[in-house]
């Protein structure tokens, strides 16, 4: 995993907070619901990437969107019981 292309590709979608590579996939951790919120208006309002309809897990305690571009499959995850909050970059599965 090139992690100069993920961050080529995050700047793209006007996301600037930074992660860690952990294994294949770089982990944003966005710190709180306020941060949640702001990276889902970003990534569903662009271009460069589509929700994955299909795969939406939601429920009162937690929550998982799956966005997909040719590269990179972002997962957002949020577990409202525990206060988590990621971001999750990880090489498009063909």
């Amino acid at each position: 995993m090139n992690l100069d292309k993920i961050k080529e590709f995050l700047t793209q979608l006007n996301i600037t907070k930074e992660g860690k590579l952990e294994g294949n996939k770089y982990i944003i951790n966005l710190g709180d619901s306020n941060a949640y919120s702001r990276m889902y208006t970003i990534l569903d309002k662009s271009e460069l990437v589509d929700l994955d309809i299909e795969n939406i897990s939601m429920n009162e305690e937690e929550s998982k969107m799956i966005y997909l571009s040719d590269d990179y499959d972002l997962t957002l995850d949020a577990n409202f019981n525990d206060n988590t909050y990621t971001l999750t970059i990880e090489e498009a599965n063909d």
